[in-house]
Order: structure tokens, then sequence, then C-alpha cells
């Protein structure tokens, strides 16, 4: 028989633990990589699941912009048919300022469902009862749920369509003479817009900025290298010269709205309170303001300076008299109000028309919690049926 000191088992510190110890090790070790492996799977798979649900949101947002095209270009052939019906009417009679969008809301699915239920209550559609919006059974065509499904997912798209000719088109300042800036139109509008009473805390530290502002818009888009402020110097580009970033002058149009930072004088505050809402930058240099869609900043501008009525008080009187489709409309309404014989400033008045032009699409795309937003100015065909042209589109 073996004695106690001739077995390992007899002898404390022995190997009866190491195993177990192993055992556990290895099992903590596999529970950390599992737990990892895990975490990083989840993650990559909800990444990915946002990667995809991003590029949906921007197919929508896509789809939506495509759709307004077919809008924008029927309702062109609507506007033009309107405008032969109602060119023979006798003068005064109120012009039919509507758009297709107006009463066709340019989203999917949400609206479009809405619409569909409102088909079948129209139609008399009571349960079990076909309606054209749906299959009949034994028909072939199985309803899949689609825009029920679209609806649970939240993946929609929505569109919203603004006039773009309603904005003064900074590049238009191009066109015009060294020599005669001052008495311009479009020197004048923006001048006065500037200097309405709601805008004085931008420029009480130096009202000149106003003239300085226009002065050096002017020379960001005109072609020539000489300077259209008579306060500053010969070289327009002095200004830039002395910044950290120095740059010289374009000397050509804005391609896009926001390159006017680049310009001396300009700051978020202006941006954000008057030019974005009330300017724009895109279209042919020399399109005209279309007054009949326009907002109280623009009327209060275009008044000449003899009218003294109150401007707040004017606005809302032509309200009362139901508002105006066209600049003679507008000039009626003034006379009527003021007793001014000429309300509109004469130079000004050139600029304005009752006629859209360009238009703002902002199709926004959603699926679920993401959203993208496709922005585009575009114009309409000079004729019926002619497809818009594209002037911008930023994706954010």
């Amino acid at each position: 028989m073996k004695s106690c000191s001739e077995r390992s088992q007899c002898r404390p510190g022995g190997r009866e633990g190491v195993a177990i110890v192993l055992v556990l090790s290895v099992i903590a070790v596999m529970t950390i990589v599992v737990v990892e492996l895990s975490f990083t799977t989840r993650i990559s798979s909800e990444i990915a699941m946002n990667q995809r649900d991003e590029l949906k949101a921007l197919y929508l947002a896509k789809a939506g912009y495509q759709y307004s095209k077919i809008i924008l270009t029927i309702d062109n052939s609507l506007q033009s048919q309107i405008k032969k019906t109602t060119e023979n009417l006798p003068e005064g009679t109120p012009a039919l300022g509507f758009h297709l969008w107006d009463y066709f809301p340019v989203s999917y699915p949400p609206e479009v469902i809405a619409l569909l239920d409102m088909a079948k209550s129209m139609q008399g559609g009571e349960e079990g009862e076909q309606t054209a919006a749906t299959p009949s059974e034994g028909s072939g065509v199985e309803s899949d749920g689609s825009s029920d499904q679209a609806w649970d997912q939240e993946e929609y798209y929505d569109v919203e369509i603004k006039s773009e000719s309603c904005k003064i088109n900074l590049n238009s300042l191009a066109e015009e003479k060294q020599k005669d800036l001052q008495k311009s139109g479009i020197f004048k509008l923006l001048v006065n817009l500037l200097s309405l009473e709601e805008y004085l805390e931008f420029f009480k530290d130096n009202y000149n900025l106003r003239e300085d502002l226009i002065y050096a818009i002017k020379d960001w888009v005109d072609e020539d290298s000489m300077g259209s402020n008579p306060r500053a110097g010969m070289d327009e580009n002095t200004p830039y010269q002395s910044r950290a970033d120095r740059y010289r002058v374009k000397n050509a149009p804005f391609d896009s709205f926001e390159e006017i930072f680049l310009v001396e004088g300009m700051s978020y505050k202006l941006y954000a309170e008057i030019f974005e809402k009330y300017t724009t930058v895109y279209g042919d240099k020399d399109n005209k303001i279309n007054i009949a869609c326009n907002h109280g900043p623009i009327v209060k501008a275009i008044l000449d300076q003899s009218v003294q009525y109150d401007k707040d008080e004017l606005l809302k009187a032509l309200e009362e008299r139901g508002g105006f489709d066209s600049p003679k409309d507008l000039e009626e309404k003034l006379k009527e109000i003021t007793g001014v014989k000429t309300p509109i400033d004469a130079d000004i008045k050139g600029l304005l028309t009752a006629e859209d032009t360009k238009y703002r699409v902002v199709s926004t795309g959603t699926v679920g919690q993401v959203s993208k937003v496709l922005t585009t100015v575009v114009q309409r065909g000079s004729s019926a049926g002619e497809q818009v042209k594209l002037l911008y589109w930023r994706v954010q």
C-alpha cells in the first residue's frame, strides 16, 4: 500500500483545482468574445440599416423631385391655356391665380392614401363593396398592402413647391451700367428693402452699409474690375486683400446662393432675415419679380418716395381689398388707398410682373427616423409642354 507521501492527492497545493480554473477562464474569455462579437455585429447591423434607410430616403426625395417636374410641366400647359382663355376677358377681370399643387398634394403615400379613402367614400364604397381603389375578388390582382406597409414603416416623400420669381435676382445687378446704377430699379428696390424700419437694427452702427453692401454685390457679379462704390477706392478687390484668406472678387454671376457669404459686408443675420427670404441668384439675369405672390417687405419697397402712408396700415388696407393679382391691380388699389397718382416708383415698376418662371422645390424623403432633403430650383419651359430646366441642386 502506497503511503500518503507518495500520492499527490495527499499533498496540499495539488492539481485538483487546475481543471476548474482553466474551464472557468475559458468560459470567461469565450463570454467576452461572444459579447464583443454580438455588440460589434449589432452595431454593424445598425450602421448598415441606417445607410440603407438613408439611401432609400434619398431616392424617395429624388422620386418626389421627379414627380414635381411632371406636375410643373402639366401646370405650365394649364397656365398657358388659362392665359389664352382670359386674354379676351374685360379689363379688370380677376386673374385665375392658382397652381396644381395648391389643390393636389405632391407627396406619397400619406396624402395619397387619404385621397384614396376620400375617393372610396365619394363612390359610396361600403365594407365589402368593390371600388376603384380596391381589387375585386377573382380578378387575379391581389392586394399586397404596399400602401399600408409604407404607412406603417413611415416611408414617404413630401414636396413643397414655392415661387422663386417673387424674389429679387441679385445677378441682375451685373446688367446695370456704372453711371446709371443709383437710378436703376434694382438698386432702388434693394436700398428701399434694406431701409425698411424693421431692418434698421442691422445698420444702426453704419447706415452707409446698406448701399455699400449693394455696391459690393454689384462688383462681385459684374465683369469689370472697377469699384462701384463712390465712397471706396477704384479697385474693387481692396476690401478682400486685408482678409486672412485673401481672395479676389469673382466678376461673374453667383452660381449658388451660399456664395453670397464671400461678399464684403454680408453677415449671417442679414442673410437669414433679409436676403434668404427676399432675394435669389437663379434664373436669367433680367428676370422680373412676380409681385402677385410677394411678401409685405417687397410691396413696401416698391413704393414711391411721395407715398407718406403708414406702410403697415397700407398692407392691411390691401388685404381688406382682397389683395392683388397683377402690377396694374396693385397700382390701382394703391392709388385708391393713398390718393397718390404714381404710388409705385417709376424705375421699379418696370421690374414687376404677374408671372412665375422659377420655382423652389424642396423634396423630403423619410424612412423611419431618417430623412433626406433635396432642394432644387427649376425654371419652367417657355412654352406649353416644355420640360423644366434645373438651375440648382443640393442634398442635405
